[in-house]
């Protein structure tokens, strides 16, 4: 994603966690992140300490409340228009100020073999929201676990994640189900290479081969990879923020890959 201001609302921690937290992830902080650990509730005012903060900070387009529970006034029984109509404010509020809002909520404690079904209160949080993201893990001292994603303008997926201690940040691993397509697992190996190489040039034969070494099933063939790649240029700008370009030199077809927001002319097909 583009670079932005981001405002996490930690409400669990105090300043000192989210100190010592910060200190485990990178050595050195950004100016475009913001942390506070209280605000109003939704019924008090809240989107209008937001909205005051984004007025400070025009180029916000993330906001992570932590958790959604300590923001919330209702502490009746679930109740499905209720806990609907609540989060339905913020779904209104993302669409109107173009930014991304994301809710870290509990799961009940009751195993359900479908994940979505363990999200804490009525099934109107589920509804009123784009995307469902639950992660789960197995044991509590296991260092993987699951992430089941499912949403309006997305496909559902499950992943396996990884724990790096080094780094203190969840690895994808795999898809556990989901993946269907050729597409997707196309884009999911160039994601994985564009991880390391802001700019990727090669042939689809050297591509290909590349993809295969983090995912070995791909199988499509270099020249069935390419006509995808064709077909789907516009759809892997637009949707996954990946330039793709490709010219035939005296001695073979050149295929240049790049998440930046522009690619050399000479590159351009």
């Amino acid at each position: 994603t583009d670079q932005c201001t981001v405002l996490y609302i930690a409400l669990e921690d105090t300043k000192s966690t989210l100190h010592f937290r910060l200190e485990d992830i990178t050595e050195m902080g950004s100016e475009n992140a913001y942390a506070v650990t209280s605000c109003s509730s939704l019924d008090n005012g809240l989107l209008e300490e937001i909205d005051g903060f984004i007025q400070k900070h025009p180029d916000t387009r993330l906001i992570v409340i932590d958790t959604l529970q300590l923001i919330r006034d209702n502490e009746s029984a679930p109740n499905y228009a209720a806990d609907y109509m609540e989060l339905r404010q913020f779904a209104k509020y993302t669409q109107e100020k173009d930014i991304a809002i994301v809710l870290v909520h509990h799961l009940r404690k009751m195993i359900d073999s479908d994940p979505i079904n363990m999200v804490s209160g009525s099934t109107g949080l589920i509804g009123a929201v784009d995307s469902i993201l639950v992660l789960e893990k197995d044991k509590r001292s296991e260092n993987t676990a699951t992430l089941t994603v499912t949403g309006r303008r997305i496909k559902d997926k499950v992943l396996k994640l990884e724990f790096d201690e080094d780094t203190n940040v969840w690895k994808f691993i795999k898809y556990v189900k989901g993946e269907k397509t050729s597409i997707e697992r196309l884009v999911n190996g160039i994601q994985r290479i564009l991880q390391t190489e802001k700019r990727y040039q090669g042939s689809p034969s050297e591509l290909a081969a590349k993809i295969q070494e983090y995912d070995d099933e791909f199988n499509l063939s270099p020249n069935a990879m390419s006509r995808l790649l064709n077909e789907n240029s516009i759809s892997l700008r637009k949707t996954y923020g990946i330039y793709y370009s490709t010219k035939r030199t005296s001695s073979k077809r050149c295929i240049t890959l790049s998440q930046l927001k522009e690619i050399d002319h000479d590159d351009a097909s």
